[in-house]
Order: C-alpha cells, then structure tokens, then sequence
C-alpha cells in the first residue's frame, strides 16, 4: 500500500517544498505540468485506494491505513501552505491546490468507506484549525458582552471570565481550563489528536458556555460538579478536588450516622450521573467515576464498621468460602435485583450483621446469577444504590409471586 504513495510523497517531502519551488523560475508552462501531475497523481492514488481495499482481507485496517498516510500527507502540505515562502510568487497557489486534493482524496476515503471509522483515527491539522475556530465561534453568548470581536487568543480568558462569575471556585476554575488549555497545546505542537477527542474537547466547551451555574435535579449537585463526572475529568486535580471537599464537608457532620447517610447518598448521586461513553480524559488512570465510587465505598464501610461497634453485638454472619469451586447457590435474578432484596431486608432490619458489607460479602460468597457466577459484594453494594426503575419493577414483580405463592400454603 505504502508504494502507491511513492509519487505524492516525493512532491509533498521534496519536489514541492516552498523553498525548492522559489529556487527557480516558475513559469506559467511550469505551473501547469505541476498542476497537471498533482491531478494524474491524485486520480491514480485514488484507483489504487478501491483495488487496495478490494482486495483486502481486512477492510477496516486497509482504509484506516489509507487514512493514516493521507492525514500526514495533508498536515505536511499545510505546513507548505502556512510557510512564509508560499506567499511569494505563484508558489502559493501549487500548495493550495494540493492540499485541496489530498483533502477532498481523504473525504473520499470517509464517505466511500464508513463502517471502517470509529472515532479513533487521526484527525489532520486542517480540521483542528476549524475545530479552534468552532470553539471561538460557540462563544457568542460571551462574545455580547465584550465591546470588542472575540479572538481566539482571548478566548481562555473568557471562559474563565464565565466560570468566574459562576461563582466557582478557583481549584475548580483551574481543572477546567486545563482540559482545555492541553488541548489547545496539543493542536500547536501537531500531536496526534483523534475525531473522537476533538469533538470531546468541543462538548466541554460548549457545556461550560452553558452552564447557568445552578443545581441539577439528577443528582442535587452543582451542575459543573456533575459536568466534571459526566466529561470524565480523572485528572489527579479533579479527583482531589472531590476527595478533599467531600472530606471537609463531612467533618461538620456530629455524628457518625449523619456521615454515613452522606456517603450513601452520594453513592446514589454518582451512580446517576452518565459520563461520555468511550472515552476518558486520561486512559492511564481509572475513570473519575469508579475511583470516587471506590473512595464512597470505602468511607461507607469504614462508618458501618464504627457504628456497629457502638450497638450491641449482633449475632455474625458466618464466612461462606469463596474458593473456586465452593457451594454456591443459583439465584435466578440479576445482581441489580439481588442488590435490591438485600439492601431492603437491611434497611428494614429483618436481616442483620456487624454491617450492611458483612451481608453483602456473605450473600456474594454464597450465591451466583445467571450472570455472574463469582459476584463482587463491593460491586453488589453499589449497584444497590444504583436502582433502575426495571429492577425495581422486576423485583416487585418477584415480591408479588412470593405472596401468592405463600397465600397457597
């Protein structure tokens, strides 16, 4: 595939180069075979894309490749375009006109072979361009209250400038701004920038341009509170964002069993928070969601664990093993059902334990579902603060039977 190329790549790496096509005289004769050639190149390169596909065994890696080689042909043909020297003379307008056919061959490539893309691939440089300028341009709303245009210079400021008058603090002004000042550094230095992350970056933005600043009725949260969960921000700032403010909102709570009720409502609170699917912040660390999920869950059994040594001792679950291969009993419900028949038979005390936790890690280490042979308690506690109103209709639904059945006796 690499050698269908051959011919652009010497005009885009060498023949073309601003400063080789100044270094002799350009006569209109000239222009014209090097317009000429561009043209036969691209119609052949073109020809050679449909036979390459075809032939393939592997479609979706073909046209991905194709797509690969044409974004950094493009990106070096607008590095032409945007060179001093292509300003001088009639140089300029040999640039253009093949960055216009290597852009209009990779718009080709998109439409003819859709399935092939999944949002992954490489966006060129000429799209991140347009990309700054739809940031710039979704800042109208902001751009009213400035007695001069909007550039994309000042454009940091003034989202800053709306955050701000959000009355946010600064700590949550900082983690923001930096999705999108790394964002924007990573277009001026040309790093690799994917479809799916450039539209990420413009959802943010706009989300931000959005926000009225009030509390949501999903979770009862500030609404950029709920943005950072919903965009995935794992950064390390955010996560101690979250960690440490929760923390000083829960020393002011006197007693163990009012941070307790705290924790397991802010469970609820994440599990109905969506995040965008498919995509985080940084893929080298867990989502912000699962590592908050993680720090709730902990304080909430830390808090069971405290309280329970304040009552009197209940009598103690008995450890089942959980050993590949023990006795485990098929309860033909989802783990989000099952969730629900525990977390009710708690909090109505017909069952009890040291803790809510030593009742899911009992009933886990005992049971299996159709599902999930081996459930995780600390995945079943969660999910029993993540109901769905299906669960809960197929529960009721079960409860029903029951009754029926027990009236028959």
């Amino acid at each position: 595939m690499m050698y269908a190329y051959e011919q652009l790549d010497s005009m885009v790496y060498r023949d073309l180069r601003p400063e080789l096509l100044l270094s002799t005289p350009l006569t209109p004769k000239r222009e014209t075979e090097i317009l000429k050639k561009i043209d036969e190149e691209i119609q052949q390169l073109i020809g050679k894309i449909k036979q390459s596909v075809y032939q393939a065994a592997d479609v979706k890696d073909a046209v991905q490749k194709a797509h690969d080689t044409l974004v950094l042909l493009i990106n070096k043909a607008y590095d032409h375009v945007t060179h001093p020297d292509s300003a001088r003379g009639r140089a300029g307008h040999i640039q253009q006109h093949l960055l216009r056919k290597l852009t209009s061959t990779l718009a080709f490539l998109e439409s003819h072979y859709p399935k092939a893309f999944d949002h992954d691939e490489r966006v060129p440089v000429t799209r991140l361009v347009g990309v700054r300028e739809e940031i710039a341009t979704s800042t109208q709303a902001i751009r009213e209250k400035l007695e001069n245009g909007l550039n994309s210079s000042e454009l940091m400021l003034e989202i800053k400038k709306k955050l701000e008058e959000g009355g946010n603090s600064p700590k949550l002004q900082d983690i923001i701004l930096e999705v999108i000042n790394d964002f924007i550094d990573k277009i001026d230095r040309g790093e690799h920038i994917t479809t799916k992350e450039a539209q990420y970056h413009l959802q943010v933005v706009q989300d931000i341009l959005n926000d009225d600043g009030q509390k949501t009725s999903m979770s009862n949260c500030p609404s950029l509170h709920e943005l950072l969960i919903h965009w995935n921000v794992n950064s390390r700032k955010c996560i101690q964002y979250f960690t440490q403010g929760t923390d000083e909102m829960v020393k002011d709570l006197p007693t163990p069993g009012e941070k307790l009720e705290f924790f397991q409502q802010q469970l609820v609170n994440l599990h109905k928070i969506p995040d965008i699917p498919d995509f985080i912040y940084n893929p080298r660390l867990p989502s912000v969601k699962a590592h908050l999920t993680d720090y709730v869950n902990h304080e909430i059994d830390y808090l069971e664990k405290k309280i329970a040594g304040h009552y009197p001792m209940r009598e103690q679950v008995p450890f089942v093993s959980n050993a590949p291969g023990a006795f485990r009993t098929l309860v033909k419900v989802s783990v989000d059902q099952l969730s629900l028949f525990i977390r009710a038979l708690d909090d109505t005390r017909i069952i009890e334990a040291k803790s809510k936790s030593a009742i899911f890690k009992a009933v886990a280490s005992a049971t299996s579902t159709p599902g999930a042979p081996e459930p995780s308690w600390d995945n079943m506690r969660s999910k029993s603060y993540a109901v769905e109103e299906r669960d809960k209709e197929v529960v009721l639904e079960i409860l029903g039977t029951l009754a029926e059945k027990i009236r028959s006796y």
